[in-house]
């Protein structure tokens, strides 16, 4: 299966897209606010889940991203966490590869979230009232230059 290609820069953008306006990022604030419901104490065949996928589970209810989940997201982290779960146990390449598809499309790693037009921040004030913003991004090269140079 043929890949996404590289992941937009903030700076590539500037040369735009019919579809999208390129300069606008979600920015989702950092908040460290617990969302979305906790991981029964059993799996659906009522063994135990492994402790790492419960460390997992709760990493993804502090991220920033789950600011953005609704009850069907939710529902497919859990199908998530059953292959986390099952990988825990008994790795395998094609679970493993079903795994990264979809942390890619809740925005996993720093090139999902830029495919995502989402970035990650601690500071900027929501613009809305799901806690997240809208921004215009900057060319790296318009920033203002230090005096000596």
């Amino acid at each position: 299966m043929a890949g996404r290609g590289v992941a937009p820069s903030e700076t590539s953008l500037e040369k735009g897209t019919p579809r999208l306006n390129p300069h606008t990022f979600q920015v989702l604030i950092a908040d460290g606010r617990i969302r979305g419901p906790e991981l029964s104490e059993l799996k659906p065949n009522q063994e135990p889940w492994n402790p790492a996928t419960r460390d997992w589970w709760d990493v993804w209810r502090a991220s920033a991203q789950s600011q953005l989940f609704t009850p069907t997201d939710w529902t497919e982290l859990l199908f998530t966490a059953l292959l986390v779960d099952t990988i825990w146990n008994k790795p395998s390449a094609i679970a493993m590869a079903e795994l990264r598809q979809r942390m890619t499309r809740f925005g996993a790693a720093l090139d999902d979230r830029q495919r995502l037009r989402m970035k990650v921040g601690d500071t900027q004030p929501a613009d809305n009232k799901n806690g997240t913003a809208l921004v215009s991004v900057a060319p790296i090269d318009r920033r203002k230059k230090p005096e000596n140079f």
